[in-house]
Order: C-alpha cells, then structure tokens, then sequence
C-alpha cells in the first residue's frame, strides 16, 4: 500500500469570514495554479515541497500547525481551529498526485495552463484543487468579520450546499438520485473504484463522507489517472463557496 500525504483540519463551529481584499474564490484560483505547478508525483511523491506551500499560508494567517514525514521527502501537515464541546470536523485531502506523461498531454501536467477558462494540471480532479477548497473554508473561520456586512450576512445565514439523496443502505446502487442544489442536474448514480484514506478513520469509529463540491463534465471525467486532468475555474469558484456553506451548515447544526 503506497504512503499517503494528507492536509487535515480540526474547524471550529463559527464562520468568520476572509479579509476583504482579495475574494474567497479568487484567492482560491491563485493558490489552486500555485499548489497544481508542485510536481507531486508518486513515485518517489515529494510532498515536502506542498508541506512548505501549506506551511507559508498557516504561518501568514497566524495558525499554530504540525507536520510529520512518513519518509524522507514524504511530508504531511495539518492545522487546528480549537472550537467548543461539538464534535471536531476534519477536512483531508491527499497531496501527492499519480505520474503523468507529457507526451500525452496537450500542455505541460505540472505548468497548471489556463485555456477556454479550464485548469490543466495532474492533481486538478485528485485532490489538489479539493485541498485549496478546503483550506480556503478553512481559513474564512479563522479571519476577521468581511468589511461588506452583504457578505458577511450571507455567509453567516445562507446554506446553499448540493444535498444527495439515495439509496438507505450502503455498497447499493440507488435506482434514481437527487442533487438538491441543482433540480435540473442529471443524477446518474454509480460505485467509485477509487482507493479512499477515509477507511483509516472509520477503523477508528470516525463519521467519513467522499465529498468534492464539484460538477465534473462527463468528457473530463477520463482525466483522472488519465491523459488532460482539468478542472473549470467555475468549479473552483463555486466549489470554495460551496465548501464554506458546508461549514456553515455544520456550525448551525451544533
């Protein structure tokens, strides 16, 4: 079984949204390019490199945060918000990404090129641009009160997040699904064949949930371990918007 990096967040259960002159989802597109141009690719993984790249945005922000290598080179970091007596909520994502043939690609995997509003990059889809999404929520809680008290009503008081509706029972395929936040999506439910680190925190007794706040065209979909990975800078945007209602939801919940 092949070493796993991962970025893991304990949140705290109050929405505290992003300085005001850069975006939420702006800020995420930047740092998606940035973090998608690190060449993670496993074999040999040098997440060391990402660690560092996670360890500049905590230690600008003034986030206490730990790393650990399960070998050399093979870094891993994580970062808390310590909140109340509700249980913890983490975010993981994997920062290592599968190699990539550039003989095969219509642009470098690792220069993160922009063409028709798209990202192409290795990692676009598995997971780096889920990471961005998740330390960006991440960090709104951690920020002072936006200076537009519109945004600030919004992201306090407004859960947008796609709910799911299917099967009551697991390892069974639903006849028909239901994405909420998008009644006019077609649903096609289906088993992943994708390898999951969720499984070590459910041997732990730990809640997990596969979840990237993301709508993937079908003609993307062979990126992933494929040949032109890429993900839309819509997907980014909302996606980052996305995420943070999730965290909302969670903090109004408890």
């Amino acid at each position: 079984m092949r070493s796993r990096s991962l970025l893991s967040a304990v949140v705290i259960v109050a929405v505290a949204p992003l300085a005001a002159q850069t975006s939420l989802e702006d800020e995420a597109v930047q740092r998606a390019e940035e973090y998608l141009r690190i060449n993670t690719s496993n074999p040999p993984g040098n997440e060391d490199q990402t660690m560092l790249f996670f360890a500049r945005i905590f230690a600008r922000d003034g986030i206490p945060f730990d790393t650990a290598s399960s070998a050399p080179g093979r870094g891993n970091i994580w970062a808390r918000l310590k909140g109340g007596s509700a249980p913890a909520l983490v975010l993981l994502s994997h920062i290592d990404v599968v190699p990539a043939d550039a003989r095969y690609w219509k642009y470098d995997p690792f220069a993160a090129t922009v063409q028709d509003s798209e990202i192409y990059a290795r990692g676009a889809l598995d997971t780096k641009t889920l990471g961005i999404v998740e330390l960006e929520a991440f960090l709104s809680l951690h920020r002072p009160q936006l200076e537009q008290p519109e945004l600030a009503a919004l992201v306090r008081n407004t859960c947008s997040i796609t709910m799911l509706e299917g099967s009551n029972k697991i390892n069974v395929i639903p006849p028909e699904a239901d994405a909420r936040s998008f009644p006019d999506a077609n649903v096609v439910p289906q088993v992943s064949t994708g390898f999951t680190d969720s499984h070590f925190f459910r041997d732990l007794g730990i809640h997990c949930y596969g979840y990237a706040p993301f709508l993937v065209p079908t003609d993307a979909r062979s990126g992933v371990h494929g040949n032109n990975e890429r993900i839309s800078i819509a997907n980014i945007r909302r996606g980052t918007t996305m995420m943070r209602d999730i965290l909302d939801m969670v903090a109004i919940m408890h």
